[in-house]
């Protein structure tokens, strides 16, 4: 809701009863900001909101510029308004209390909640040029194909557990299919998959049978450790699963953490470095750390 409104009948004086999400200095004179025919001022949500308005017969129409004098995003403010009547005439108000009562508070929340449901309106991502679709179609399938070479040679005679995760197909989207991307980095992909094999495992130790407590706090923990150590890799959650129901008994389970979780990440990255930096048109990676 803007800072003004429009209405239709000439009988109905506005009067501003609250604003919220405030972000700007610690006091803000309006009238500086465009609100010409009144004095007011407007503390900030870290004081105690109140509105002082002297007398006033119409709405006060902000300049256009009255947002970006306040120094506030337009989305930063919400404003209530309402129409007062007294015996036919108008009645004037002069001192309004900007907290507003506990039930205009709750359901103003949730309209806002709800909002956000609608979404934004931002644009899905373009289709790639041949060109980008060619090489991530490469890269995809060497990257993959390596991992999976190493998966027929090692599972059963080596290890006792698959070389080739799931997860790593999912790291192929990002890794190849979208290497710009912040999330397809190689801290963050090389990370999360190791970070989310050893907690996994651990709590596979701790919790035993009781996968059904064990797995969603591997990965609630592992996305806590992705966030604080800059690794945050959606395919990393599933390695957390992985390593819950598919690694082997506890005291062994410790070898997932570097095969296949840290080996397979590094031949997959090793392809991507390779492969993505081929095309004139792709660089890979933006950063290594």
């Amino acid at each position: 809701m803007g800072i003004s409104e429009n209405f239709k009948s000439e009988r109905q004086q506005v009067v501003v009863v609250d604003f919220v999400h405030v972000t700007s200095a610690d006091l803000v004179d309006i009238t500086s900001a465009g609100f010409s025919n009144h004095a007011a001022t407007l503390y900030t949500q870290h004081k105690h909101r109140s509105l002082d308005l002297p007398d006033f017969d119409e709405c006060p129409e902000p300049s256009a510029q009255a947002s970006s004098s306040l120094g506030l995003k337009p989305a930063s403010i919400c404003v209530t308004v309402e129409p007062i009547r007294q015996s036919g005439e108008l009645k004037e108000k002069k001192s309004l209390s900007c907290s507003g009562s506990f039930g205009s508070r709750a359901g103003r929340a949730i309209r806002n909640y709800f909002k956000k449901w609608r979404g934004t309106g931002q644009r899905s991502l373009a289709v790639p040029d041949f060109n980008h679709l060619m090489w991530t179609f490469i890269a995809a399938f060497l990257g993959l194909g390596s991992v999976s070479l190493m998966n027929a040679v090692l599972y059963g005679r080596v290890f006792a557990f698959p070389f080739l995760m799931m997860s790593f197909g999912a790291s192929a989207v990002l890794l190849y299919g979208v290497p710009t991307s912040p999330l397809s980095q190689p801290r963050n992909f090389v990370g999360s998959h190791v970070i989310a094999a050893f907690v996994g495992n651990t709590l596979r130790i701790i919790f035993g049978k009781a996968t059904y407590v064990a797995a969603p706090l591997s990965v609630a923990i592992s996305l806590l450790l992705f966030q604080l150590t800059k690794t945050v890799h959606p395919p990393g959650g599933a390695t957390a699963l992985i390593a819950i129901f598919t690694a082997p008994l506890p005291l062994h389970g410790y070898l997932f953490v570097f095969f296949p979780a840290l080996t397979g990440a590094l031949l997959m990255l090793f392809v991507a470095v390779v492969v993505n930096n081929i095309a004139v048109t792709r660089q890979y990676p933006l950063n290594w750390w």
